[in-house]
This record gives structure tokens, sequence and C-alpha cells, in this order.
């Protein structure tokens, strides 16, 4: 269980006071959270399957360099011819119409060169940003509360934050005890480490 796993690794640390005996508190964990070598946080690791992402949105996640990904060809992106739907795109039949013909127009042109023999591996150049794919996630817990900590946040890109956001409530439902001190840095730290870009609504702890 991760609630034994992470108990033991703060036991074995010893950076943390017990209480009752116990160090899964919410004293600790609140510390923890906020630890910037938060060590024992990485006793924990989880993979995720994220289905549909779209290769621009892939890039937000190559970011994070301590998360393993696994990624599809991007060839199997363009084969499988699902692609994202910005809200603001359907929200306009008009414009709705034009980004559904490019993808199918895309589609169309990429099945006509490999017809005309064009090479595999070149194929992948033909996929449109939009285009979407599964990819398998991994990352200890550590590495969890950085990423959510910025990719929840309001200001976060909105497909990205939209994963991030289901990733939190997935971890919550999981283990409440050790998750439910993660979210956006200003839930997290207490302060916005935006700046002036912050989005002037901070979230606070329920």
């Amino acid at each position: 269980a991760p609630e034994a796993a992470l108990e033991a690794a703060l036991a074995f640390s010893g950076r943390f006071p017990a209480e009752d005996g116990e160090y899964l508190t919410e004293k600790n964990m609140l510390a923890l959270a906020k630890d910037a070598r938060a060590r024992e946080l990485e006793a924990l690791n989880y993979t995720f399957r994220i289905r549909d992402v779209s290769l621009a949105g892939i890039t937000h996640f190559t970011r994070h360099r301590i998360l393993s990904l696994m990624v599809p060809n991007a060839a199997e992106a363009l084969a499988g011819g699902n692609y994202v739907l910005p809200a603001s795109v359907a929200a306009r039949e008009d414009i709705r119409a034009l980004y559904e013909a490019a993808f199918a127009a895309q589609t169309a042109f990429a099945r006509e060169m490999e017809a005309e023999g064009l090479p595999e591996e070149y194929l992948p150049y033909l996929a449109l940003a939009g285009h979407t794919t599964d990819i398998l996630m991994t990352a200890n817990a550590r590495e969890l509360n950085h990423f959510l900590q910025l990719r929840t946040c309001r200001r976060a890109q909105w497909e990205i934050r939209g994963i991030a956001r289901q990733m939190l409530t997935l971890l919550q439902n999981h283990a409440d005890d050790i998750f439910w001190v993660y979210g956006p840095s200003c839930a997290v730290l207490g302060r916005c480490p935006e700046g002036k870009l912050s989005c002037g609504k901070p979230e606070t702890r329920g």
C-alpha cells in the first residue's frame, strides 16, 4: 500500500517527527509537500496511460525531464486520424468546419504520398500538431508533486491542465491520506510563484 511505503520512508529518513508512533500525519505531509528535497516521496511510483494527447500537448510533458515517457511514432497518430478539438473552435460552426477539413485534407494527402511510395520514416512529418495519440507516463510522487503544482495551475496550457486535473483526482481517490496535499502551487506552497503573471485567483485548501 502507498501509505505503508511512505510511512516506512518517513520513519527511515528521520527528518519528520512521529505523532503517537505515526509518521504519515497531516503536519508531516504539509511539510513534505513543500520540501525542496522530498526524497521520501520517491518511494512511490505511478504509471498513467494518457489517451488522446495531441502531438503539441506531448511537448509540455517532455519539458519535465524526470518523467519517463513512452510516445508512439507520430505516424501512428496520423494513421489513427484522431485530433484534438479546442472548445474555442468547437463553439464556432464555420471555424470548426475549416478545422476539420484541414485534418481531412492532410489525411488524404498522407495516404496519397504513401501510395506514391513515400518512405515510411517520412510519414511522421505529415502529421499535424493537433493529431492525437496515447502516451505512457511514469513518475515518482516527488516529481508528480512538482508536475501537478505547475500543470493544475489556472495558467497552464488548457489541454495539459485538463489531464493534470484528472490525474490529481485519480491519485486522491487512490490514496487521499497522501495526495490531499497535492495541487497547484498556490494551494501547496501557500503562495503563487508566477509573480506579475499570477491569475489573481489563488486556490486554498477547503
